[in-house]
């Protein structure tokens, strides 16, 4: 059976470039890759323009979660700033 280099390389770039953990994109690519054993060319552009736009997302939530969290610490340690130094009662 025919492999698509490309696709390949695509999933052989994102080994070299990894960060030390592995997305969820990137996992799915590499599952991927280990499943389908030929990509058609005239799909390829297609598909690695789906992947770009899911890890984009991707990393867009990441940094939402990010600093949804931070400002909720924040808020949290501004009402307990508060309260520790001028009391509960005087809201």
């Amino acid at each position: 059976m025919v492999k698509n280099i490309q696709w390949k390389n695509y999933s052989n770039n994102l080994k070299r470039n990894k960060m030390a953990k592995q997305t969820s994109i990137e996992w799915l690519v590499k599952e991927l890759n280990q499943a389908i054993d030929y990509i058609p060319m005239n799909k390829w552009d297609a598909i690695a323009n789906i992947i770009q736009q899911a890890k984009q997302m991707e990393k867009e939530q990441i940094n939402k979660a990010y600093y949804d969290g931070y400002y909720e610490e924040l808020l949290y340690d501004a009402r307990r700033y508060y309260e520790d130094t001028y009391g509960e009662g005087n809201k």
